[in-house]
């Protein structure tokens, strides 16, 4: 007996090493003080916030860009790794082997057609840009011609039109004049130091890049493994409870948000390959080029096609006049075609957003973070769309509620004891049960 109470003793003082009653407290009050520290100097420093901020976007810009070449591509190196594996399972006594060469077999393949897409897109873009400057710079004074002959013609149908268009004339050569001699030849040192800036940015932007691919080669052969450290790492923190939560809502965002870029990617190359062949077709100036430039701009929700349209435009109207206007009214039945039959049959219902929503999120996050905000803007508010209605969810459920929107629209009032929705009369709508199916 004396045994077993030193036993117990022993047990009593034996120190209990379990912090994870601990950690919630702690990650929230660290939460709590990154946020506000985060706050004040959104408020306070802007530009100190925004310089940090890019210095870490810089250091970190060869695993962005892997992360994305490796999001991208990943679709290409399953389909290939599975095939393969399918293939010779039957045949193959050692799977583990089999699985890691399909798997470097997928990640080959992948990366290769990487390249081969972005070389295929230099080669159509580049020749295209010094063609479209040469004939620029060798028809320009054939353009100074024919306006000076339209402007003489003008003087003689209407002379008080002339004399208007000679004071336009004026203050815009007058402005031109003054924005030459304060903008570029007063800050010329100041130019060249941005030229130079820009070559290194440039330079340094396609060294990360290069970089970049590498990393998104061991991104796909250790993705597994990833995946792994990061689900030890969600229920190593957090109660399986809140933990299982947390990884069903990073699984549905990664099919909103993979599903909603790589189909806007094939719904942006069907519709690059559409205005190429209509330029091809009509005789159209520099179709590569303006069918790479509507196709890359497409990435762009809603905006997109038209964004494309305006430098494509302004450069056929060199060219050909007539044949910009007719290319303007392509792009705009193109737009619709898009918007409403190629669009939705490629992207589905991926993010279930109204567009009331998607106007939101390209403009709000457009505003925040550039270009980059206005590609990714329209699926990361999906991800945050989702998370709210899944709260929305669960909390009236738990309150035994309906939580369809549809439920909510005629809604006057909910009964504090029998929880009956009740609806408006008015409108024709009556009392309804409570379905708890709903």
């Amino acid at each position: 007996m004396d045994q077993e109470h030193l036993k117990e003793d022993n047990r009593k003082k034996k120190p209990n090493w379990d912090i994870r009653p601990y950690l919630g407290k702690g990650l929230t009050a660290f939460f709590v003080i990154a946020l506000s520290i985060m706050l004040f100097f959104v408020f306070y420093k802007p530009d100190v916030l925004s310089d940090a901020l890019h210095k870490v976007g810089v250091v970190l810009q060869p695993i962005f860009f892997g992360m994305a070449m490796a999001y991208i591509v990943n679709p290409i190196m399953r389909k290939v790794e599975a095939k393969a594996f399918k293939k010779r399972q039957g045949n193959c006594e050692d799977e583990e082997k089999l699985r890691k060469k399909c798997r470097k077999l997928g990640v080959l393949a992948a990366v290769l057609t990487l390249i081969v897409v972005i070389f295929v897109i230099i080669l159509l873009v580049v020749p295209q840009v010094i063609n479209s400057i040469e004939t620029l710079v060798k028809q320009f004074p054939s353009y100074i011609e024919s306006f000076n002959n339209w402007y003489g013609g003008l003087k003689k149908i209407d002379a008080q039109w002339a004399v208007y268009l000679d004071e336009a004339l004026t203050t815009i050569k007058e402005t031109l004049i003054n924005w030459i001699n304060d903008n570029v030849l007063g800050q010329m040192d100041k130019i060249i130091q941005n030229v130079t800036s820009g070559l290194v940015t440039i330079l340094r932007t396609a060294l990360n890049f290069i970089i970049g691919i590498a990393v998104c080669v061991y991104i796909l052969a250790t993705k597994d493994k990833l995946k792994a450290q990061t689900k030890k790492f969600v229920y190593s923190l957090f109660k399986p409870k809140h933990a299982n939560w947390l990884v069903n809502t990073m699984r549905k965002s990664d099919i909103i948000f993979g599903g909603f870029i790589i189909g806007k990617i094939i719904d942006s190359i069907i519709i690059g390959i559409i205005c190429f062949l209509f330029c091809l077709v009509t005789g159209m100036p520099y179709a590569a080029l303006v069918g790479v430039i509507v196709g890359v701009t497409n990435v762009i929700p809603f905006f997109g096609p038209f964004i494309g349209a305006i430098p494509c435009s302004l450069l056929i109207l060199i060219i050909d006049p007539k044949r910009a206007l007719v290319f303007v009214i392509f792009i705009i039945v193109l737009q619709q075609i898009d918007g409403n039959i190629i669009g939705p049959k490629i992207l589905g219902d991926k993010l279930k957003l109204s567009m009331f929503w998607v106007l939101f999120a390209i403009l709000v996050f457009g505003g925040l973070f550039g270009i980059g905000g206005v590609v990714l803007g329209c699926p990361i508010f999906g991800i945050i769309y989702f998370v709210v209605q899944e709260i929305q969810r669960a909390l009236l459920t738990k309150r035994g509620l309906k939580y369809k929107e549809s439920c909510f629209e005629n809604l006057d009032h909910i009964d504090e004891e029998t929880k009956e929705m009740i609806y408006h009369e008015s409108e024709g709508y009556v009392r309804k049960p409570i379905d708890k199916n709903q």
